[in-house]
């Protein structure tokens, strides 16, 4: 935004020439005080170094009167400028041989944070032939304050009697502060026409900030080039000042004027009527830390740390139900260990109020041989670790007690080589899990899933599982994310809603009859309802290599939707609002046998026995992309519906390729004794038209329905 922001507001000095220029034209006929145009730069210490522009125009006039504007810019080190645009007045009073003036300045800058801040300056200056002084208030407007992670501080507390250790946090802000300069000017024509000595000081603050006063000097000299038509002004300027918080800081710099009009016909204090006017820039910005708070626990009392070096450590955290267990380098395990309900397992950080506090420079907990690596309690959040079980064992680096609800969970920047494992089955409504950033290198395994969440009478809520890396060796039938609302008796409820599957990546090598997301509702027994709605499934990438040729076809699916054949009346639904913008590759295996391939598989069926109503819905089809290699009989869609109802709301700008093979189709409908409705939406394009001219392949005794957009 900051770097727009510098383009625009140059491109305006630059676009104001011609204007400029005409007001030039008219002031060299009927007025005394012209337009000048003046870009420069400056080199110095910390935030002084920057390129300027700055545009000075007369907007009313008479020899002893002007009334004018100054819009200027500056470009600092990295994302940092600012853009000032002013309008003052100045009177020159030819019987004292004084000029006094008054001016104000809107100014908006952005500094190296890419944060915004806004001021107003208001001044007052007095001018003779050989003095100046001038004086100005900086008003801070806007929001003055903005959150800054990079200043946080924390301090830890010594050790209780359990050996755990407390902390306190400053949350880091940055603040712009308000305050005032002053400066007297004097031209030491004793040494050298043009040459100007300045002396002053400055003073601002603000809450919580240190306040920043001392003095300043500069000096500044002028030539003014003997041209005619046009005024050229050449200048130069050195200044230090010297305040506690920032020390000593200096800057030289240079500046070349292009004026338009009677500007060469002034004389003495006339002049001085269209000088620079001074003004402190940038907008002075100062980090901060509010005052030092102790973090507290869910219970109040004071947030304990368990620094965990050893399983003995470990132990004596989850007996003493510790805060947070942060593991220290790489801890071996005897067996597996359950966390305390409300504990946090960390081997890096631990935030508190959008605080990053850090515990550990990467810790990880080793499983012992054979043994599933953690089981979690209610409550918890495990992130920054690495989890580690035995090499393609398919054990669990995490999960629950495959029953009981495990309450909010969060999993964050997880890399482990196992397993992620929840299964609710006590008919409770209120597990949420979360799992983000993490790597799962699942391995040689068959029929496993790198995370599976299911829901067994109960409710489960999956705030997101986004921004995953899920990698699988040569085996088959292994599911990178498999989501199942199961009943286990006549009668029962199973729900999961899902916010985002979003941004994760799936890689396979070898192996065949895999799906790398699998949404099944799976209502078995009588009056039963099982049912998984997904808000988003968005930005997954997946891609299936069969590295040994010599094997048969994948049969993958990278995203399949499932409503299982069952035999009572029962009802079972799954919901995807939005399949937007997945990518799905498909490559090797021999041309000569079947990819059986689907990037989208949708498997929907009702109960034998009749009484029962299943549905497959999905809201936004749109923008996915497949490429499949060799093999035949591949399908971007595949939609097979049985006794069973599929509908899609919106479908359009899908493309898919196919590099060789037969029986190769876009879009593949089967229903029997079923409906497979298909809505467009799309400019009042066919199916075909509106997906990239997708071939469709219906074989159906059923009802499927092909609707046009209006």
């Amino acid at each position: 935004m900051v770097n727009r922001f510098t383009t625009q507001l140059f491109s305006l000095l630059v676009a104001a020439v011609p204007f400029a220029e005409g007001m030039a034209e008219t002031a060299s006929k009927e007025r005394l005080y012209g337009s000048y145009l003046e870009f420069g730069g400056q080199y110095g210490t910390s935030d002084t170094s920057n390129g300027n522009g700055n545009l000075f125009m007369p907007l009313w006039q008479n020899p002893d009167n002007l009334l004018y504007t100054n819009i200027r810019g500056a470009d600092f080190n990295g994302p940092a400028a600012q853009g000032s645009f002013g309008l003052g007045y100045r009177a020159l009073l030819n019987d004292t041989g004084l000029i006094i003036g008054g001016y104000s300045f809107y100014d908006l800058a952005g500094n190296v944070n890419n944060n915004s801040y806004q001021q107003v300056t208001v001044g007052a200056e007095a001018k003779t032939l050989r003095w100046s002084a001038n004086a100005n208030g900086y008003i801070p407007v806007g929001p003055t304050a903005n959150r800054q992670q990079n200043y946080d501080q924390y301090t830890f507390g010594g050790l209780n009697e359990n050996g755990f250790k407390t902390v306190a946090v400053h949350r880091g802000e940055e603040k712009s502060m308000g305050g005032f300069d002053a400066e007297v000017g004097r031209e030491l024509n004793f040494i050298l026409d043009n040459l100007t000595a300045y002396v002053g000081g400055y003073y601002y603050a603000a809450s919580n900030v240190d306040t920043i006063a001392g003095p300043r000097a500069r000096l500044r000299y002028f030539y003014d080039l003997p041209f005619t038509n046009v005024y050229y002004r050449f200048a130069v300027e050195t200044g230090a000042q010297y305040d506690k918080p920032r020390g000593s800081e200096w800057y030289v710099g240079a500046s070349m004027r292009f004026g338009f009009g009677n500007l060469n016909k002034l004389d003495g204090l006339q002049k001085r009527m269209i000088e620079t006017i001074y003004h402190n820039q940038p907008i002075l910005v100062r980090a901060t830390q509010t005052n030092l708070v102790g973090v507290n626990g869910a219970n109040g009392a004071p947030l304990t740390i368990a620094d965990v070096t050893d399983e003995a450590s470990f132990d004596n955290a989850v007996t003493h139900t510790a805060d947070v267990l942060a593991v220290q380098n790489g801890v071996t395990l005897s067996d597996t260990k359950t966390l305390a309900d409300g504990q946090t397992l960390t081997g890096g950080h631990y935030e508190f109020n959008n605080v990053q506090v850090k515990l550990s420079d990467g810790g990880a907990l080793t499983a012992a041989s054979g043994k599933d690596l953690l089981q979690v309690g209610r409550d918890n959040t495990v992130r920054d670790i690495t989890l580690n079980v035995d090499a393609d064992s398919g054990l669990n680096a995490i999960k629950n007690d495959q029953t009981t609800s495990f309450g909010n969970l969060t999993v964050d920047k997880l890399i482990t080589n196992g397993l992620a494992n929840f299964t609710v089955a006590d008919k409770s409504t209120d597990a949420n899990v979360s799992i983000t950033q993490s790597h799962f290198n699942v391995g040689n395994i068959t029929n496993s899933n790198a995370i599976n969440v299911t829901a067994t009478d109960s409710t489960i809520s999956v705030g997101s599982i986004s921004n995953n890396t899920m990698s699988f060796g040569s085996q088959n039938a292994n599911q990178g994310i498999y989501i199942l609302a199961l009943d286990s008796a006549a009668n029962q409820t199973s729900v999961v809603n899902v916010g985002n599957i979003n941004g994760n990546i799936f890689s396979y090598v070898d192996g065949a009859g895999h799906s790398a997301i699998q949404i099944s509702a799976n209502a078995r027994k009588g009056g039963s309802t099982s049912s998984i709605t997904v808000d988003n499934m968005m930005n997954n990438d997946i891609s299936f290599v069969k590295a040994n040729t010599t094997l048969n076809g994948i049969a993958a699916e990278a995203i399949s939707l499932q409503n299982p054949l069952n035999t009572d009346p029962n009802s079972a639904h799954v919901t995807i609002n939005h399949i937007q913008s997945n990518r799905m590759v498909f490559a090797g295996g021999p041309l000569t046998t079947a990819g059986l391939n689907a990037g989208i598989s949708v498997l929907a069926f009702g109960d034998i026995g009749g009484g029962g109503k299943n549905t497959v819905t999905l809201g936004n089809v749109t923008d996915n992309q497949a490429i499949f290699g060799n093999g035949n009989s591949n399908e971007l869609l595949s939609v097979s519906a049985g006794i069973s109802d599929v509908t899609i709301n919106t479908i359009y700008g899908n493309h898919a390729t196919f590099s060789e093979g037969t029986d190769n189709t876009g879009f593949f409908f089967d229903a029997i004794d079923a409906k497979v409705a298909v809505n467009v939406n799309h400019n009042n394009q066919g199916l075909s038209e509106a997906n990239n001219n997708l071939t469709i392949s219906p074989d159906s005794t059923g009802n499927i329905i092909y609707n046009p957009g209006p």
